[in-house]
């Protein structure tokens, strides 16, 4: 099969173009614009940034959630979360509530270096081992009186 001329520079040209695009994905160079094929977050220039944890238990109590989590070295630590955290739009916590297998953990939103506010990924059955009872005898409303932070251990 012969081709002419004028197909064989098309060809070349898309051969070319193909190899520029190959090389700048592979280099992360930007091309494009802001594009960057490697997609590489710019902490610097980012305001936002979430943590992810996995919840191992949550105690749900009429005055907060108590979460049992694991930090990123592998150890658990408890965080108690009031529930006026979670009743308003502009709260400081959303609960949501999923089939998803992924569930459950926790995100902690942090912008501008500050902590914003925390969301909660709960199974929906709430007959998941993950809901742990409450012991009756704790002064639960102790517990979470005067919590204006949650302190957490990454």
């Amino acid at each position: 099969m012969h081709i002419g001329e004028e197909e064989f520079v098309n060809r070349r040209i898309i051969i070319c173009i193909l190899v520029l695009l190959t090389a700048g994905a592979v280099s992360g160079i930007h091309l494009f614009g802001q594009v960057n094929l490697n997609f590489e977050i710019d902490r610097s220039t980012s305001n936002v940034y979430v943590r992810s944890l996995p919840i191992e238990e949550v105690y749900v109590t009429r005055y907060g959630y108590r979460v049992l989590y694991r930090s990123g070295n592998g150890r658990l630590h408890y965080a108690n979360m009031p529930l006026d955290w979670f009743g308003s739009a502009a709260g400081r916590g959303t609960v949501i509530y999923s089939d998803n297998k992924a569930v459950p953990f926790m995100n902690v939103v942090f912008i501008d270096g500050e902590q914003s506010h925390v969301n909660l990924f709960l199974p929906r059955n709430r007959q998941s081992l993950v809901y742990r009872p409450i012991d009756r005898t704790e002064d639960w409303q102790a517990r979470f009186a005067g919590i204006d932070s949650l302190e957490l251990r990454y």
